[in-house]
């Protein structure tokens, strides 16, 4: 049981973590929270001490769901905002945790973006050689300026072009992907073009590596 004046911040920061789920890192926490590493690691320790979480690791975790809902905000609208934070949080923590993204801009309410979220888990599965169901993607969304159908077609264009060594078109399709969205979920584009740019630098070297072989070759025959 926690008591005195340490109870209330550590409710807190607590509904705070409950936002990211059963449990949570130190990182995600002072993503979500804004707050220093020292006074949040004082405040998790004394939950710990109160029996209201456990750590393992750099892993904390409630100890039960019924007492992480208690100490969920009550406001819905702040429980939105919270999750929607929490999704820029994981963009820049772990920004091809696209499934976690997804479903923390699903708990905001913000459809369109948990939607581009699927098409990138779905297009990375795509990468890793996997064959992911395209009938699990909500291609109808729309944000009422630009079709999900039309991101998740350019994109999967990208990955085939990649599939098929053209990686200078990788590239140049990736201004088509920036015309449809914001810059910040595009996150899926961009490995694909970093990658097509990295394969036509190699193939570049390859070349000019070639021609100089030639070249010494001939000059040794003579």
């Amino acid at each position: 049981m926690l008591l005195g004046e340490r109870a209330e911040p550590v409710r807190r920061a607590l509904a705070i973590a409950s936002i990211i789920g059963p449990s949570f890192t130190l990182s995600e926490l002072r993503c979500l929270s804004g707050g220093e590493s020292p006074s949040i690691m004082q405040l998790l320790s004394a939950a710990e001490t109160g029996s209201l979480i456990t750590s393992g690791g750099p892993i904390y975790q409630f100890l039960n769901d019924s007492e992480r809902e208690l100490l969920q905000f009550t406001d819905p609208r702040v429980r939105r905002e919270m999750h929607e934070q929490f999704a820029d949080c994981l963009r820049r923590l772990r920004p091809g945790d696209y499934v976690f993204r997804a479903n923390q801009f699903a708990l905001a309410e913000r459809q369109f973006e948990s939607a581009v979220m699927r098409v990138h888990a779905y297009v990375a599965e795509l990468r890793q050689g996997l064959r992911p169901d395209p009938t699990t993607l909500d291609l109808d969304a729309s944000n009422g300026i630009v079709s999900l159908r039309d991101f998740a077609k350019t994109i999967s264009d990208m990955q085939r072009l990649f599939d098929s060594g053209q990686y200078d078109d990788v590239v140049m399709r990736r201004s088509d992907c920036d015309a449809l969205l914001p810059r910040s979920l595009l996150a899926e584009s961009d490995i694909l073009s970093a990658r097509g740019s990295d394969q036509t630098a190699v193939s570049s070297r390859t070349r000019r590596g070639c021609g100089v072989t030639r070249s010494t070759r001939r000059s040794r025959t003579h």
